[in-house]
C-alpha cells in the first residue's frame, strides 16, 4: 500500500493535487456497524476529493483504495481496447442514450456513461434492464451522476469500442466494504 501511494503522490493523479482546506462530513454507518469518518478535501483547482477513515480498534484506517479511486484496472486499460474484464473499477456514472453495436437494443439494454475525475476521456457502460435495483432506478428517472464500484465485460469485442457491460454493481459508492477487504488491499494507517 505504501508504495501504491508513493505513486499516486509523486506521478499519478494525486502529484497535480494541493489540498487547499477540509470540511468534516457526518459520519456514515454501515449495515454490519462499521463507522467512516469522512471529510472533503478541497483541492486548488476547486475539485473536491472524499476523504474516507474506518474506525478500527487500533485507531482510524484510510480507505486509500476510495481516495485513490483504485480499482484492479487503471482507466488507461479501459480506454486501450485491451481490457475485456475488469473485476473492480471505482468510477462515476450517469445515464445515457447510446445504443450501438452489441447494445444496440435498448429494450435490453441500459445505457450510462462511465467518468473519472483523472481522465477527460470516457466509456459506455450497459447494464441489462431485468437487473436494475429501485435504487437505480431512481439514479435513472433523475438522471443523475452517482460514484459507483462496478465490475465490467465485454461482449464480443466492444472493449474496442470502449463499450462495456456492467456484469455487477457492487455498491453506489467508492467505499471499500468489509466483506470487500482483502489481504492484497487492505486499509492503511
Amino acid at each position: 500500500m505504501e508504495k501504491d501511494a508513493r505513486e499516486f503522490f509523486s506521478a499519478g493523479p494525486g502529484s497535480r493535487q494541493k489540498i487547499t482546506r477540509f470540511v468534516k462530513l457526518p459520519d456514515f454507518h454501515t449495515r454490519d456497524e462499521t463507522t467512516y469518518i469522512r471529510f472533503q478535501a478541497i483541492l486548488e483547482s476547486g475539485y473536491i476529493r472524499m476523504i474516507v477513515l474506518r474506525r478500527d480498534p487500533t485507531g482510524p484506517k484510510i480507505d486509500f483504495d476510495a481516495y485513490s479511486r483504485r480499482g484492479s484496472h487503471s482507466w488507461n486499460d479501459l480506454l486501450s481496447g485491451e481490457t475485456t474484464e475488469a473485476s473492480e473499477i471505482r468510477l462515476g456514472i450517469r445515464p445515457d442514450n447510446f445504443y450501438l453495436g452489441e447494445f444496440r437494443d435498448d429494450t435490453i439494454w441500459q445505457s450510462f456513461r462511465g467518468i473519472t475525475p483523472d481522465h477527460e476521456e470516457q466509456i459506455s457502460l450497459y447494464l441489462r434492464r431485468d437487473q436494475i435495483s429501485a435504487s437505480l432506478q431512481k439514479i435513472i428517472e433523475r438522471n443523475l451522476t452517482t460514484r459507483a464500484t462496478v465490475s465490467l465485460s465485454s461482449i464480443g469485442e466492444s472493449h474496442q469500442k470502449k463499450q462495456f457491460e456492467v456484469s455487477k454493481a457492487h455498491q453506489f459508492n467508492w467505499l471499500t466494504l468489509p466483506h470487500r477487504r482483502s489481504k492484497k488491499t487492505p486499509l492503511s494507517e
